[in-house]
């Protein structure tokens, strides 16, 4: 499947053209196809064309400040969010599972992380009421964090 490429044989400042440009974990094989952007399964809401707003918005997505988890009964001003779909292996079943990741991002550009379909259904809930983000005036959600039938599931309240 893969054709290994030793180094010996390249030319110090030659470029290989690779057709199929996949990668391979034990999880499963990525093509780097995937980063075209019609391939993308992501979205982020803030609107932002200075090389300021587009590190913000890179850096909430690939290394938020914190976890969703730490911030249980706390209240977060939200003014925007970062969402994509991330391939999660099920440890009972070994098969690959879809599953939200949430970045919210408050009025201070500090960004918050879960991966969670509960804050993923509250999200979508909280656009539907209050429209799509950027909310120039962000809106004021406290995380829960409730039982369910397995276990418990992170969602969020609106408290003014």
């Amino acid at each position: 499947m893969f054709k290994e490429i030793n180094p010996e044989d390249v030319a110090p400042n030659e470029i290989i053209a690779v057709s199929e440009a996949d990668v391979s974990t034990d999880l499963r094989e990525y093509n780097v196809r995937e980063l075209e952007a019609q391939n993308l399964t992501a979205i982020c809401t803030v609107k932002g064309d200075t090389p300021e707003e587009k590190a913000l918005v890179f850096n909430a997505a690939n290394n938020p400040q914190h976890k969703i988890n730490d911030f249980i009964n706390k209240k977060i001003m939200v003014k925007d969010f970062y969402a994509e779909t991330l391939e999660l292996v099920n440890e009972e079943t070994g098969e690959i599972e879809k599953a939200p990741r949430i970045v919210l991002i408050d009025d201070q550009g500090e960004a918050y992380e879960c991966v969670s379909v509960g804050m993923f259904s509250s999200l979508k809930k909280l656009i539907a009421v209050f429209g799509a983000p950027t909310w120039e005036n962000p809106i004021p959600v406290v995380i829960k964090q409730e039982k369910v039938k397995n276990g418990t599931m992170l969602t969020m309240s609106v408290q003014y």
